[in-house]
């Protein structure tokens, strides 16, 4: 399980990266880049998460 949540981690930094990418630094309005902002919030998210559930097994 410890395994699946490195996992998770690494994706949600790789998904973050490709948010980033895709973001139109021109305009960052949120009409232009509203699914790229809540992709990267969520995957904060999930990486908060899991370093939280990490941590937590290890006291």
């Amino acid at each position: 399980m410890k395994n699946v949540k490195y996992i998770l981690i690494g994706v949600a930094v790789i998904i973050i990266i490709g948010h980033i990418s895709v973001t139109d630094f021109g305009d960052l309005s949120w009409s232009n880049n509203a699914g790229s902002y809540l992709g990267i919030f969520a995957m904060i998210l999930l990486v908060i998460v899991m370093v939280i559930s990490l941590l937590e097994k290890k006291k």
